[in-house]
């Protein structure tokens, strides 16, 4: 993603805070505190889920041989962060491969 598709934190603060109709710099302080408990829960190995938009959660991935470089490595064990996203922002997002309506075959 190119920074030019990037919201600005104090922009998503803005909207948030608008939706919400909260003063921003409330939004600011749960917006930090999210991040803060999304994070501690993740380590503690728990999946967290904002619902309707997704859930995050780890996996573990086992020690295993790679190349880089040109030469055979070992690549550690460890933890990768997964994200899935709720059926409701998918829909949004690919409306077309949600339609309801049957679509004729093309031949």
């Amino acid at each position: 993603m190119s920074n030019a598709n990037k919201v600005p934190h104090d922009q998503l603060v803005k909207q948030v805070a608008q939706e919400a109709q909260v003063p921003q710099a409330v939004t600011r302080k749960v917006l930090r505190g999210l991040s803060t408990v999304v994070s501690t829960e993740l380590v503690a190995g728990k999946q967290v889920g904002i619902p309707g938009l997704g859930s995050w959660h780890t996996t573990f991935y086992k020690s295993h041989f790679g190349t880089a470089q040109g030469q055979r490595t070992v690549i550690k064990g460890h933890k990768r962060l997964r994200w899935h996203t709720a059926t409701a922002t998918r829909k949004k997002l690919n409306p077309q491969l949600y339609d309801t309506k049957k679509q004729p075959r093309k031949k």
